[in-house]
């Protein structure tokens, strides 16, 4: 057998008839003696394709396999042998390689996971909840990780992913890596990912502080003017609403006219449409009911004989309500000279009022909906008035025992002279 060469590799001629390829082996020429590569050969079919590959038989299950290293001329000779002279090596140490390509070829990519993530766990999903993991996906971590193997992804693509979002946000950037170590967990159950590893376990997030904005007086006063003055007055009746009840945005974008009793005053809310998931009743009174009956009146004007489903329809949203006031409320926010104003600052303010008032938080945290008291811990901050009216109670009260007049201290015992003794003479 001739020692292949790519001046040999040019020359040497296809299959006859019918077959439909040939294969020369990698031998020993006179003057190179032991230079040849076992197992090396060069394939050549019946249309001229020439193709180096590499022949060798697995040492665990005895399979033999033929793996293809590259097409000649583009892979010289030389480096076809070296290839195949590695190949060689780590069958002798024990691996199969041609079948650690096949598995690797058919491993899962980052975009099957992303796929079966949102139609078995994201779905479950509250709707606000869903439309936020989809967004950081959109966003984030398809663009950074979709056209990767699952079982490719590291820590370190993870952390630089991290670094990448968090110049856009600190906040944002923890929560990419939040969902990322939760589809990872769930590549790993559902056998995505073999090596047994979460490559976003462990990742360093931001320190994040409770906000503690609050909307003033004279800011709201200002806000809902500029409500009154936005054409877009169904997107506005929302942000009203969520002033008037404390409820979370998508709590009031997904309100359903089934839920709400107007005559009596209550919105009835789900457990499956809230953040705490159980059932929770809000008590609704003086605008918020004149602002549903607006609503609905409106409505029913519309010539509808049925109302809609929800208190604010969307027809070209996927949920069928209004899911996105973000522009409204900055444009709102900017007319009504404070910017930095949240949505979420609307809840705060609400429960601002109440403390104000010298309401208690257990009060506070049953209307606002929370499940565990620590979460309204964040308001006792909001009870200074309160605490500060408490402790001069105290002060007045010990203020007056201390000025009452104290009794005329006795009289001082006189002191006698001392008599010294005379010595006797």
């Amino acid at each position: 057998m001739p020692y292949l060469t790519d001046d040999l590799a040019h020359t040497l001629p296809g299959p006859e008839a019918p077959q439909k390829q040939k294969i020369y082996w990698d031998g020993d020429d006179a003057g190179r003696s032991g230079s040849a590569t076992k197992g090396f050969a060069l394939r050549v079919t019946a249309g001229g394709a020439r193709t180096w590959i590499f022949a060798y038989r697995a040492r665990d299950t005895g399979i033999q396999r033929r793996p293809r290293i590259g097409a000649f001329p583009k892979i010289k000779a030389e480096q076809a042998r070296k290839r195949a002279q590695a190949l060689a090596v780590d069958v002798e140490m024990g691996s199969d390689p041609q079948a650690e390509r096949e598995t690797k070829r058919k491993a899962a990519r980052i975009a099957e996971l992303i796929e079966r993530f949102d139609e078995e766990h994201v779905s479950r999903k509250r709707p606000a909840t869903q439309e936020e993991y989809r967004r950081v996906i959109r966003l984030y971590i398809k663009p950074a990780l979709g056209g990767m193997r699952v079982d490719d992804v590291t820590t370190a693509d993870i952390e630089a992913l991290h670094r990448s979002v968090s110049k856009r946000g600190k906040h944002q950037a923890n929560r990419v890596a939040a969902v990322c170590s939760k589809m990872f967990a769930l590549a790993l159950r559902w056998g995505m990912r073999t090596d047994g590893k979460n490559p976003a376990r462990g990742i360093e997030r931001h320190r994040e502080h409770a906000r503690q904005r609050y909307p003033t007086a004279d800011e709201m006063n200002r806000l809902f003017a500029a409500l009154d003055a936005h054409p877009d007055q169904p997107s506005a009746n929302a942000i009203r609403l969520l002033a008037f009840t404390g409820a979370r945005r998508g709590e009031v974008l997904g309100m359903k006219w089934a839920d709400v009793d107007v005559i009596g005053g209550t919105w009835s809310r789900r457990a499956a449409d809230l953040k705490g998931n159980r059932d929770h009743a809000v008590p609704l009174a003086g605008v918020a009911i004149d602002l549903l009956q607006a609503i609905r009146g409106e409505q029913s004007q519309k010539g509808r004989h049925v109302l809609p489903t929800f208190v604010f329809p969307s027809a070209s949203s996927k949920t069928k309500h209004l899911v996105e006031i973000k522009r409204l409320w900055r444009n709102v926010t900017r007319a009504a000279g404070a910017p930095d104003l949240h949505i979420h600052d609307l809840r705060h303010g609400f429960a601002s009022v109440l403390a104000s008032k010298g309401k208690s938080l257990p009060l506070i945290g049953s209307l606002l909906g929370h499940r565990s008291a620590l979460s309204t811990q964040r308001y006792v901050g909001l009870f200074l008035d309160s605490q500060r009216e408490a402790v001069a109670l105290v002060s007045e009260a010990f203020g007056a025992a201390g000025k009452t007049t104290p009794p005329e201290p006795p009289a001082p015992t006189p002191v006698l002279p001392f008599r010294k003794r005379r010595k006797k003479a």
